[in-house]
């Protein structure tokens, strides 16, 4: 529950590290120290919709993270792998990034949302909103997948409500944001 407390608390800062730049094709999931996961892939599309964008990772303690920054940091999308923390359940880690939330927002709204399988994996989607003390805001479409060896969360922020469209164009990138795996074959095989 700690790790999935870390991925709310994470979302909500705009704490970055080193510097990677930009990059297109499809990111893999690599576990800290630079080994794969042993046959689950994590397959990201590049480039994103938007931008450009200007890219930084971190790994500590488990946790790998991959952030992207685009119009002078209004726009932020963070990819989140929590090694050993594939017993969370897509259920549980959206509920802890609520709770999350609800206690560090002023005010904090979260949509209902009901798990999927894609690839084999549960999967959950959904939208939170959040106003801070000092009157920001933050809107943010988030997707976690429950993997065999990781738990993954991705999150697109706005600093405010974003449109329609853009709502859209990112539900269908974050549909192509996807596990899986090269050890076995069928629907979790890779294409």
């Amino acid at each position: 529950m700690r790790i999935i407390i870390l991925s709310a608390l994470v979302v909500l800062s705009s704490a970055c590290a080193t510097h990677q730049g930009s990059s297109s094709g499809t990111s893999v999931a690599k576990s800290p120290g630079g080994n794969g996961l042993a046959g689950e892939n994590l397959l990201q599309p590049m480039p994103m919709p938007g931008g450009p964008w200007t890219s930084y990772s971190r790994e500590q303690g488990g946790v790998s993270q991959q952030m992207w920054t685009a119009s002078e940091g209004a726009d932020v999308f963070r990819s989140s792998i929590y090694l050993g923390a594939s017993e969370t359940s897509v259920e549980l880690a959206k509920a802890t990034d609520d709770q999350a939330g609800a206690q560090k927002c002023e005010s904090f709204g979260s949509s209902n949302a009901s798990p999927r399988l894609e690839n084999g994996y549960r999967t959950i989607l959904w939208i939170s909103s959040c106003q801070l003390s000092d009157g920001s805001e933050r809107h943010l479409l988030n997707k976690v997948i429950s993997g065999k060896e990781a738990l993954y969360h991705f999150a697109r922020s706005w600093t405010e409500r974003p449109s329609p469209e853009q709502l859209k164009t990112w539900k269908n990138y974050m549909a192509t944001v996807k596990l899986c795996d090269t050890a076995i074959e069928g629907e979790k095989a890779c294409d």
